[in-house]
This record gives C-alpha cells, structure tokens and sequence, in this order.
C-alpha cells in the first residue's frame, strides 16, 4: 500500500517557495508530521521558521538555515510545481495518506491485544481516531466569497427561467405556489391512514414522468402492480374499481389501451422489493440516480423502513433512519420525498407536526413538511373531496395551506380554484 506521495510533498514545499502568501494557508491545514520523508520535514520546518522570522523564504535562505545538508532536494523542490494556484489540492492529498498511515498504525496496534493490554490499547486507539477525524476536518470550510459566483450564477437562471416557479412541476398549481415547485430538499408529505398521502406522491410523480422527469419510486406498502393500477385509473379516467373487477365498457378499453402506451412510455422506475431495508433503499437510490439519471424521489412510506440494528430502541432506529435519509438527499442533490402516517388521534382535528409518527426523529431533518386534511368519504357517492394540503414548515420559503380536491373515483388530487 502507498504510504505518501514524494510529489505531493514537494509541490506543498514549492508554493511555500514560489507565494509566501499562502504560507499561512498551507500551515493552517498541514504539520511537519504530514510530511513522510525526512527531507522534507527538515525543509517545511526551515520555511515555517523563515516566515515567522520575516527573514525571506528563498532557496538560499531555506539551505542556509538547513546547514546545506539538503542542497540537492532543496535546489528542486519549485521544479515540481508551476505556480501557487494549486496548494489546496497538495495539502489534501498528503492529509489523505496521513490519515492511511495513522489508520493502518491501529490494526499494527491490534497485533498483539491481549486482556491485559486492552485498556492501553483501547485508549491508544482512541487518540488515532481523533487524529483521523481532525485530519479529515476542515476541507469543506469555505469563506463567503466563495457562495458569490454561485449565488450570481443561480439568480442569473431564475432571471432568464420563463416559468412562475423554480422547482419541478408538481401538477397543482396552488401547491407549486407556495412551495415554489419541488426544490433539491428533503420533504415530507403526510396524512392519517387512508386520506391520500400515497396518492398524492404518486399523483405527483406521474405527473414529473409525464414531463420527460426522471422519477424513481420506492413502494414499501403497495406492490408495483398496484401502484401502476391506480396511475392507469387517473390517466385513463377509468374508475379503480372497474379496472379490478373487469367491468369495463368499450370507451373505457379503448382508453385503457392508449394510456398503457403512454404510461408505459414514462421514466418512472418503481422498486417494490427493498422490503423498508434502509441500506437497500440507499444503494439503489444511489444506482437509481447515477445510472438512470433519476432527478426526484420517492419513499412510501417512512414508517415501514428497517434499521440494520434490530437491538437498539425502535424510536433510537427511527432517528438514525432519519439522518441516513438526511445526508442521501444532500449527497444525491435531488428532491427526496418521503411519505409518512400521521397518528391516529389527528382524527377530527387538523395535524400538525407533531402527529406524524416517530416526528422528533423525521420533523427536524426535513426541509419541507405537507399535511393533508380532509373529511373523510361518508359514502361511495362522495365524487369531489374538498383536501386542505397544509405546507406547515418550509425551512426555505413560505408556509401555507393549498386548497386541492380529491376525486377517490380516479385516486386523482386537482387544484380546487373555487375555495382557492
């Protein structure tokens, strides 16, 4: 295994030579002990030394403080590098085999563990780790200047953008209103049992694919059948439960057969297996978005989902749950929607945040929390169901409720204008 990169060392060294102005840069982010070869921490030692002495960092003044005993790797050290520019990049790489180094010295530690030294040992242990972790620390700091150009860069396309809203399209307009469309946030959209929380996400998510939108599609409730059935009634504005039980009239089968073409033509993919395994749902998010190009997901729904640990707490399993899906969104960079159930005495009031289960763990991850409200059916006949889809936090925009009507004939959410 590579231990150190001589190159990487004296490229560090030569911007110390050739820009004594990042020498404070540099020694912020790298000690003596980051340099493996001897040489070299003689020579970073002598410019540390010059700098602070206002003496001039030179080559002549680096072997005279050396005592000329590094002539030869002093006199070479600027042919490794061009220019200054790079010195972040240098510093990295040689923090990155420091931390190689320092981890392979705890397995040399665990050699020879024994009863009677594993207290040493472990404390040794400890103090590797946390110079590991302090290694590792500091490479994503950036000073507000650096936010400047991408901040112009993201007005500048909002300014040229055509359409009222920044986000994808999520199909309803007085929710796009107040949400701005869906953003590269983690969402929440949650409801009581059987109010429509899986059929608004996937009404959304139809409506993404129907746009040519990449959309990927985890059912840990229903199966992939299912959820193409309910898709299929919206589209075709065949009732649900016609298509289960065959009763179709002939208008309906020739619909049904222009909307399968359709349907089957959207980039919608579906995973219906993961079986709420945390780590599965990751990796094939992760495949999901790096080869097939998936820009929006979804997760119905979070209670389902599965810890690794079966021995911790569930509520403990819950929380690490929540920042695992957390840190995919930000890595991934794309909407994640996650679907939850509201608990049960919301019946008869309308939700807040605290009423969706296992809330201290999922509510405080999220960006974007929507809860639905809404009477429920009093009999098969009720055709029009005015829905109240409360955007109740919004860490990056408005709160708000947006006025919307659910028609349970299609499993289909509209905008209602006429309250709105």
């Amino acid at each position: 295994m590579k231990l150190y990169d001589e190159e990487m060392e004296k490229c560090i060294l030569g911007c110390m030579v050739l820009n004594e102005s990042v020498i404070p840069n540099i020694t912020a982010n790298v000690s003596e002990t980051d340099f493996y070869l001897e040489a070299h921490r003689e020579i970073y030692k002598a410019i540390v030394k010059l700098d602070a002495e206002k003496k001039g960092v030179n080559l002549l003044s680096i072997n005279a403080e050396t005592k000329y005993r590094l002539v030869e790797k002093v006199t070479t050290i600027t042919d490794a590098v061009p220019s200054s520019a790079n010195w972040e990049y240098y510093t990295g790489q040689i923090k990155t085999y420091t931390m190689v180094r320092n981890t392979l010295r705890i397995k040399d530690l665990l050699s020879d563990l024994s009863p009677e030294n594993v207290k040493d040992k472990v404390s040794e242990i400890n103090q590797i780790t946390n110079s590991v972790n302090e290694n590792a620390g500091g490479n994503g700091i950036r000073a507000a200047y650096d936010f400047m150009i991408p901040m112009l860069n993201m007005i500048e396309k909002a300014v040229k953008r055509k359409t009222a809203f920044s986000g994808f399209d999520t199909g309803l307009q007085n929710l796009n209103e107040i949400i701005d469309g869906l953003q590269n946030e983690l969402y929440i959209i949650g409801a009581r049992p059987s109010i429509g929380k899986s059929a608004l996400s996937l009404n959304i998510a139809k409506h993404l694919a129907s746009q040519g939108i990449k959309t990927g599609y985890f059912s840990l409730e229903m199966s992939g059948e299912s959820l193409m059935m309910r898709a299929l009634s919206d589209m075709a504005s065949v009732q649900a439960n016609v298509l289960r039980n065959g009763r179709i009239d002939q208008a309906g089968f020739c619909r049904i057969n222009d909307t399968t073409g359709k349907l089957g033509m959207f980039p919608l993919y579906v995973d219906d297996n993961a079986n709420g395994d945390i780590n599965r749902i990751c990796a094939n998010a992760r495949y999901m978005v790096r080869c097939l190009g998936v820009q929006v997901i979804f997760i119905d729904y979070i209670s389902l989902l599965t810890h690794y640990n079966k021995k911790i707490p569930r509520h403990e399993q819950y929380a690490e749950i929540a920042v695992i899906l957390q840190k995919l969104q930000k890595e991934l960079k794309i909407p994640l929607i996650e679907i939850a159930q509201l608990t049960r005495d919301t019946e008869g009031k309308r939700p807040c945040l605290n009423d969706i289960r296992e809330s201290g763990a999922f509510e405080q991850t999220v960006d974007c929390v929507i809860l639905l409200d809404r009477e429920r059916a009093e009999s098969k006949d009720d055709k029009f169901i005015k829905t109240d889809a409360i955007v109740i936090k919004n860490r990056n925009g408005a709160c708000g409720t947006a006025k919307l009507t659910f028609i349970p004939n299609y499993i289909r959410f509209i905008d209602d204008n006429e309250r709105n």
